[in-house]
């Protein structure tokens, strides 16, 4: 009898030891998924603020001075753009997801001007007069990029708006 409960005990060690992992799961975050590090963000939840929001915690951890045009081929970096123009704003070729969307604004300036499924990978707008920053001084186009309406990364490049 005494062998019985022996037995017994070690089979519910066993299975007690066996149904437990033996690290923590892994948690998925969307944010993990980026390539560009969201730092600037020093913790804050970005799932729970605007892209307004992001933006501004963009440019205060200075994220727009590294030229960072992340996934934008067009336009370039201080290229110029005139003010009632049809412009248009291009993303690489990539394998977008259906849940992968794109905001587009001129910082500080306007409203969102473009944006949706990035998959897109094209989007047009006129440029606003709101947008002008003279010849000497550049107007700063951002993308903000969401997955599952999760913040992904912030792409950015600097424009002569005349």
């Amino acid at each position: 009898m005494k062998l019985y409960f022996s037995v017994i005990c070690l089979f519910a060690l066993i299975w007690a030891v066996a149904s437990v992992p033996l690290s923590e799961p892994e948690t998925s975050t969307e944010t993990q998924d980026s390539k560009i590090p969201l730092s600037f963000l020093n913790g804050a939840k970005a799932e729970e603020m605007d892209d307004l929001q992001i933006a501004k915690m963009y440019i205060a951890g200075g994220g727009h001075k590294n030229s960072n045009s992340g996934d934008i081929v067009y336009p370039k970096a201080n290229q110029t753009w005139h003010v009632g123009q049809k412009a248009k704003v291009v993303f690489r070729k990539a394998d977008y997801g259906a849940n992968e969307t794109v905001s587009i604004f001129f910082f500080d300036k306007t409203p969102v001007l473009a944006g949706g499924p990035i998959s897109n990978r094209v989007f047009t707008f006129k440029v606003p007069a709101s947008a002008y920053s003279g010849r000497n001084a550049t107007s700063l186009l951002l993308a903000v990029k969401r997955k599952n309406f999760y913040l992904q990364s912030v792409d950015s490049v600097a424009l002569h708006v005349i």
